[in-house]
């Protein structure tokens, strides 16, 4: 399970908000799995998932960690559009299930052409 929320600002070119920031610091410290994730749009290719590690004041420990995963409009309507095949449910998927769980690398999107 994973807790996504998504906005309508690119976060790759505008500064994140503390009210955002503070907003997804609650869920992850609230999630089970300590994380909570902000989908935000941007046209950039040069785009990468960023993560924030919040700590305790107090005592500096780790209790939870916000990701700032960017939603890549132009593969957004690539697999939106697209004529449906096996490859490009494929493809759908794998970035889907980026989207939601993120890993340490995104799927390369030409591994399953289109064709």
């Amino acid at each position: 399970m994973a807790v996504l929320d998504a906005k309508y600002r690119d976060l790759w070119e505008k500064p994140l908000p503390r009210e955002m920031l503070y907003q997804l610091a609650l869920y992850a410290a609230a999630h089970e799995g300590r994380s909570a994730t902000i989908l935000y749009p941007t046209t950039d290719g040069a785009a990468k998932e960023a993560r924030l590690n919040i700590t305790d004041p107090l005592f500096g420990t780790q209790i939870g960690q916000v990701c700032l995963r960017p939603v890549l409009l132009s593969t957004l309507e690539e697999l939106a559009v697209a004529h449906p095949s096996t490859a490009l449910e494929r493809r759908r998927r794998a970035y889907g299930e980026w989207l939601a769980l993120g890993s340490e690398v995104l799927p390369a999107m030409n591994t399953f052409p289109l064709s």
